[in-house]
């Protein structure tokens, strides 16, 4: 995945965006940007190198998650009680 995503405050969604140059995704509070990281005041936290896991099922995301240990923080901005079951 090439790009970078940044967690915007609540209520600062749009500041985050407006600073940021190649926009392609808003989920929530997480913006997300193609390209290597920006300079950005108002994001609480930049992810450098995001990785999207497609998975099957609940127990399917569990063991793909398990295998990359504690590196990994859920942000659920849909089904957050699958979210719930995973974590």
């Amino acid at each position: 995945m090439d790009a970078t995503c940044y967690l915007a405050p609540e209520r600062h969604v749009d500041r985050v965006v407006a600073e940021l140059e190649n926009v392609t995704a808003v989920h929530g509070r997480l913006v997300v940007a193609g390209g290597p990281a920006q300079r950005s005041f108002w994001a609480h936290n930049i992810w450098l190198e995001p990785v999207l896991i497609e998975v099957d099922s609940i127990s399917d995301a569990g063991r793909k998650l398990a295998d990359i240990q504690r590196n990994w923080w859920p942000h659920a901005f849909l089904f957050h009680r699958r979210t719930e079951l995973v974590r």
